[in-house]
């Protein structure tokens, strides 16, 4: 699990000092960090919103979580996930909000949580980018879990994370 508050008796009742006012918070993104977004506003009081084009929530760990040693991913989305029910979040999920979206919800702030693209490593020529030679590590995860059982071949990862996401994809 990942609630810092595991095992104490109110694990489930954290409570954030209240905004001095009251706001409408619209959040793009319902990957970990948009999730987290919601949950600290709406814990301070704030009217929440979560706009997500995918039909789940999670973003990108959802794709950890479904590589080999990265299964306890899926613990951070669901907390988040079940906490942000709890206070009253509304989700727009399922497909890409636009800016009109957002703007019709009139809210007072919008945080923008869409994920990051993952860098092109400096030493590689830029020409096997543009070929499609190497791909980004989650595009090719994203690939791979379409195929049931081995594969043929040999695959090379350029590493510059040195996370467990990269290591879970070695794997």
């Amino acid at each position: 699990d990942n609630n810092p508050r595991l095992a104490q008796a109110d694990e489930l009742d954290e409570r954030l000092e209240p905004a001095p006012t009251t706001r409408k918070v619209a959040v793009v993104g319902a990957g970990i960090a948009g999730l987290q977004a919601a949950v600290t506003a709406a814990m301070r009081g704030h009217q929440v919103m979560v706009w997500g084009s995918s039909d789940e929530v999670g973003g990108k760990t959802r794709l950890m979580a479904q590589l080999p040693l990265g299964e306890s991913m899926s613990s951070i989305y669901d907390h988040q996930w079940i906490t942000a029910q709890r206070l009253g979040v509304g989700f727009q999920l399922g497909r890409m909000a636009t800016a009109g979206d957002v703007l019709a919800w009139q809210p007072d702030t919008v945080v923008l949580a869409t994920g990051a693209r993952m860098t092109w490593p400096q030493d590689l020529p830029l020409s096997l980018q543009t070929m499609g030679v190497v791909p980004d590590l989650r595009e090719a995860m994203a690939e791979l879990l379409t195929h049931r059982g081995p594969l043929q071949g040999t695959a090379v990862i350029y590493d510059l994370d040195q996370t467990e996401g990269t290591y879970a994809a070695a794997e």
